[in-house]
């Protein structure tokens, strides 16, 4: 039964109207997490404070309302999937370390502070805890209600160890504080330990006290590949029996180390068998143990064996690994991951038993089950690749599943090690707990007596898992529309919300739909015909900036910004679009640009080189004429014609049919098959939609100037590096040659190449969302300021636009001045 307004209402009143949000986008969103469930709530709400949420628990207990406790969504087994609707209470909002008392060996964190920034705050320091591999999205809050864990726990333990103290909400609306200020304590039920792993059944986690640990002085790897996958697992049982207990040790089949190849590039040994370990301490401790691994290792059958203290290489070996998951997705064409047999343990003793028998069950069916994992503390993983519209693979999966977890359990196993029960695991649970269920029943009725705590799950759920599926299992379905040809690779999204942290729009709104993840949720939402568009739909869709790092950072390499356009296009069709953009389609039918100025005509060239000028430097004659006499001087003769936009701007914006009459005039005033650009967007579209052979001005000049008379300049500078330039164009190494050419000390940024972070400029926000454009752009001048300079360059006139309007407001809100700067104008001042 949905809630009554009285009651969003009395929601609104306690967070705000900002914080309580009931739009279709967020229902849609918020009914997701990583696993394969989902189910829509009645109303999501984001509090800042305790005392909001106890209030909040206090109304759903009145009412008898569930309320469901959601941290990044990145939980495996349907934990924040609001099975019996109700409240979703999202508390990404309360991320701050409230006290960092080092010398108390204790941090005072809210439940929303992500894991890698957590770390980062410990850096200076010289402590860490361990954690999972999703580290860099994960929620310390969501980490302790599933007593999360990685790589590192064979040596370091899970989260309940470093899990001190406590302040929760329990269901009733009470604050309990639980736990201690110090790092032991011998007194009562330790309700902080048993809220530890509760998957949020017990009430809701608001501030913890987590126990910190020194790290390491030093550590080095070793990979060791085996012919066979019992041998591989045999040499993980004989390094634990030595003793020798690693920071990690992790165990890859074959299909995984393919899937990392594939979606890295890495060129790992494809093998029946690899092992990644990780050994630290003292510099003479880790040489030591170094030297007897390897002999273990080869010992027991490798076939090769390789070891690095190489900081760099070890950091890409274990990136490599965490990107596991989304890295299987795109093992075999049509197949997806999904979150089945997932985390099981077995006594380090039976992993080679484990191993090998998980992939005999995987040999009798038509879907791939990878064993692989954090095999040090017997800790399993594998995932379920298949077809999971094909109604036979979630019967076959169904099956396999069964099978493997019977293995386990005869293997002295558990259901679980590290990503908890939710929904999926349930049964299987059941069948290894039977006797400690019952008790657990008694436990949840004295915290919770009106079961309104995300209610149907862990010791609730009694169906199978191929329940509330997100995944269509109708193959026949008919799909209509422009996101067709893109069903697959919204398939092929884990929801592994990697690329929530890099999206820049989720970065400064802290709601889930404007995230990359959040608009192939709502792209799927719509090409299945169950998500009615409305203004919050299309806000989120249209808040998009296309800016790439979501594709960049996405393991699997979904194209997200391909999905939103095309999720646009259909939009448009179904009569949604901004006005002002609308506007700018207008201007290019009528005057053939953006700006619709019909009094500015690109500065005509008979050259050899054709250079498409684009809107934005047509409406900068100057600008246009000092890039061209620069190339004059450079040596190259440019050719300029009467042009038209490059109809980026269309098919980005969703005029998909308005696009298609524009490329027959571009094409008829543009018929080269090479081009120099002014403009990085431009660079990436004349190749992308025309097959031109596009260079941008970038990489002309810095072939050039080498060769040229310069006036060196002086001074600090950093560079920002444009979207589509960087992560389009692939071009970042050019830009800073011909800064350091020109006599300028280059200061890097923390996001640089590749990473660095978008200045709001792109994909229609500047006009459809100015303040939202604006605050991205007041990032990019912060991170500049940290960088110790007074000018940041660009290459782009747009990015160079909108950093200059967000530098005036920080120098007019008292927060220092910064030079913005075209590399152009630099380029000509030396050159002058």
């Amino acid at each position: 039964m949905p809630i009554k307004k009285e009651i969003i209402s009395e929601l609104r009143d306690i967070v705000g109207d900002d914080y309580c949000r009931t739009d279709n986008a967020e229902l849609y969103v918020y009914a997701f997490d990583s696993s394969i469930h989902r189910k829509k709530p009645d109303v999501v709400v984001q509090p800042t404070k305790t005392e909001q949420i106890q209030k909040i628990m206090r109304l759903a207990n009145k009412y008898k309302i569930p309320v469901v406790p959601r941290g990044a969504g990145s939980g495996l087994c349907g934990m924040a999937v609001p099975i019996d609707g109700g409240i979703v209470v999202d508390l990404q909002r309360m991320n701050r370390i409230t006290d960092m008392r080092i010398a108390d060996l204790y941090c005072v964190v809210q439940p929303g502070v992500i894991y890698n920034d957590f770390i980062a705050a410990l850096a200076p320091y010289k402590y860490f805890i361990p954690g999972p591999a999703s580290g860099e999205v994960a929620t310390l809050g969501g980490m302790i209600a599933l007593n999360a864990s990685g790589g590192k726990a064979v040596k370091y333990g899970a989260t309940r160890d470093y899990v001190i103290g406590m302040e929760f909400v329990t269901p009733t609306g009470d604050i309990v504080r639980a736990g201690a200020n110090t790092v032991k304590h011998s007194s009562g039920y330790q309700f902080e330990k048993l809220l530890v792993g509760s998957e949020g059944t017990l009430g809701i986690i608001t501030e913890a006290n987590i126990r910190i640990a020194p790290k390491p002085e030093k550590r080095a790897a070793c990979v060791a590949s085996f012919d066979d996958l019992e041998k591989t697992g045999q040499a993980v049982a004989d390094i634990i029996a030595k003793p020798l207990i690693p920071s990690q040790l992790e165990i890859m089949s074959q299909a995984c180390i393919q899937a990392v190849n594939k979606a890295t590039n890495m060129g790992l040994p494809e093998v029946a068998g690899m092992l990644l370990i990780e050994l630290d301490g003292a510099p003479e401790v880790v040489k030591r143990d170094v030297e007897i691994v390897s002999e273990m290792c080869k010992k027991a059958g490798a076939v090769s064996v390789e070891s690095t203290e190489d900081e760099k290489r070890i950091v890409e070996l274990w990136k490599a690994r965490k990107q596991m998951i989304p890295s299987l997705s795109i093992l075999k064409e049509h197949y997806a991951t999904t979150m089945l047999a997932d985390d099981m343990a077995v006594p380090p003793s039976q992993i080679p038993k484990a191993v090998a028998g998980i992939w005999d069950i995987s040999e009798k069916y038509d879907i791939i089950i990878p064993p692989y994992g954090h095999s040090g503390d017997g800790n399993l993983h594998t995932k379920v690749l298949m077809m999971p519209a094909d109604p036979e693979h979630w019967r076959q999966a169904q099956k396999a599943v069964t099978e493997i977890y019977e293995l386990i359990h005869s293997l002295g196993g558990t259901t679980t090690g590290e990503h908890g029960i939710g929904i999926t695991k349930a049964p299987d649970f059941y069948r290894e707990r039977k006797t400690m269920i019952p008790l657990m029943k008694t436990v949840k009725k004295a915290f919770d007596p009106n079961n309104i705590m995300n209610p149907h799950k862990l010791d609730q759920w009694t169906d199978d898992f191929v329940h509330e599926l997100r995944y269509p299992t109708d193959p026949k379905r008919k799909l209509e529309g422009h996101l067709a040809k893109w069903e697959e690779e919204m398939m092929t999204c884990t929801m592994c919300g990697y690329c929530k942290n890099v999206c820049p729009t989720f970065v400064d709104l802290l709601w889930d739909p404007p995230s990359s993840r959040g608009r192939v949720i709502m792209s799927y939402g719509m090409l299945e015909k169950e998500l009615k568009p409305d203004d919050s739909v299309v806000s989120a869709l249209y808040q998009c900036t296309l800016c790439r790092d979501c594709n960049r950072r996405c393991p699997s390499k979904v194209k997200v910004p391909d999905i939103v356009r095309a999720a646009r296009a259909d939009l448009v069709e179904a009569g949604f679009a901004y006005d002002s953009h609308k506007a700018f389609i207008d201007n290019i039918k009528k005057t053939g640009n953006i700006f619709a100025d019909t009094e500015v005509m690109a500065p005509l060239r008979d050259g050899e080189i054709p250079v498409f000028v684009g809107c934005q430097f047509l409406a900068r004659p100057n600008q246009t004429k000092m890039y061209l006499r620069l190339f004059e001087k450079l040596g190259l003769k440019p050719k300029v014609v009467k042009e038209v936009c490059c109809g980026y701007p269309m098919e980005a914006l969703g005029f998909v049919k308005d696009f298609e009459e524009h490329q027959k005039k571009f094409k008829e005033l543009f018929p080269f098959d090479t081009a120099i650009t002014l403009c990085p967007t431009c660079t990436v579209y004349l190749k992308e939609a025309y097959k031109i052979k596009a260079k941008h001005a970038t990489q002309m000049i810095a072939e050039k100037l080498p060769d040229a008379k310069l006036n060196k300049l002086s001074g600090k500078v950093t560079y920002h590096d444009p979207c589509d330039l960087s992560r389009g164009a692939k071009v970042t190494k050019e830009p800073r040659e011909i800064i350091k050419q020109l006599g300028l000390e280059l200061v890097e940024m923390k996001f640089k190449d590749n990473t660095s972070r978008c200045c709001g400029g792109g994909g229609g926000i500047l006009v459809s969302d100015n303040p939202l454009s604006t605050r991205i752009a007041a990032n990019r001048i912060k991170e500049a300021q940290k960088a110790k300079v007074d000018t940041i360059v660009t290459a782009c006139a747009t990015c160079e636009q909108v950093l200059k309007t967000a530098a005036t407001a920080a120098a007019d809100k008292g927060n220092g001045k910064m030079n913005v700067m075209g590399l152009q104008q630099m380029i000509w001042k030396a050159l002058a």
